[in-house]
C-alpha cells in the first residue's frame, strides 16, 4: 500500500496548482494524510474530508479544512472501495464499490465536482463478473422498510439487510444520518450495473448508492 500511496502523492505533485484536495474515508485514507509529512509543499492546502475520521485526523495534523460550499470545485480527490470492475479492459472504465466505511454520499458529493479521481485499491479486490457482490446503499430512516421492499422486486437483487453497528445496538448510521443497508446480487447471469444503480435511485427514500459509475478514476493499485 505504501508505494501506491506515495504514487498518489506524486500524481498530486505532478498536477497544476493544486489547492483543495478532496479526502475519502476508509483504511487507505488515513496512512494517505499521514503521508503529507513528506510533501510539504500541500501543507498550506484546503482539504474537504469525507467523514469524520479523516476530519478529525485532519484537526490533530493542523491541516486546512473545508466543504463544499466554500469550494464548488476540487482539484483532486484521493479514495480507496470496497470492489472494482475494469470494463472492457480499459484501464480508466472502472466500476467502483464503495461504502464498506458508509459514506458514500458524501465521498460521490465530492468526486463529482474533482478535477481528478484518484482511487487506491488492492488488487484482490478486483471482481470480473457482477456474481453475489455486496452494494451498500443509504437509505432515509423514515423509509428503511419501504426501500427494502422495493429494492427486493429487482430481478438481480439475491437479497437485501439492514447493517448492524458494532458496539451498539441497532443499525449502522452514516455520518449523514441515514441507515446504510447491503443488497447482494444475483449469481449466475450479469446484472447490468447501470441499470440497477438508476432502478435504486429512483426509489424515494434512497439517497445514494456505493455504485460510483462513469467517473474514470486514476486507479492505483498494490
Amino acid at each position: 500500500m505504501e508505494a501506491a500511496i506515495n504514487e498518489a502523492w506524486e500524481r498530486i505533485r505532478s498536477l497544476p496548482d493544486v489547492g483543495v484536495i478532496g479526502l475519502g474515508s476508509g483504511r487507505t485514507i488515513i496512512p494517505f494524510i499521514h503521508g503529507i509529512a513528506n510533501y510539504p509543499e500541500f501543507h498550506t492546502c484546503t482539504f474537504i474530508p469525507t467523514s469524520f475520521q479523516a476530519s478529525e485526523l485532519l484537526d490533530q495534523l493542523r491541516l486546512r479544512r473545508g466543504d463544499l460550499n466554500a469550494h464548488l470545485r476540487v482539484d483532486v480527490t484521493v479514495d480507496g472501495c470496497d470492489a472494482y470492475i475494469i470494463k472492457d479492459n480499459i484501464e480508466n472504465n472502472v466500476t467502483l464499490i464503495k461504502g464498506g466505511g458508509g459514506c458514500m454520499l458524501q465521498e460521490k458529493m465530492v468526486a463529482q465536482v474533482s478535477d481528478t479521481f484518484i482511487i487506491i485499491a488492492s488488487r484482490e479486490k478486483a471482481r470480473k463478473t457482477t456474481d453475489g457482490l455486496a452494494i451498500p446503499v443509504e437509505v432515509h430512516p423514515f423509509a428503511v422498510g419501504a426501500c427494502i421492499e422495493k429494492i427486493k422486486q429487482h430481478s438481480g437483487v439475491k437479497g437485501v439487510t439492514v447493517r448492524q453497528g458494532t458496539g451498539k445496538v441497532g443499525p449502522v448510521i452514516s455520518d449523514s444520518g441515514n441507515v446504510i443497508i447491503d443488497i447482494l446480487t444475483t449469481e449466475g447471469k450479469p446484472v447490468d450495473l447501470n441499470e440497477l444503480n438508476e432502478f435504486l435511485l429512483s426509489i424515494s427514500g434512497v439517497l445514494e448508492t456505493g455504485l460510483f459509475i462513469g467517473m474514470r478514476p486514476c486507479l492505483l493499485t498494490f
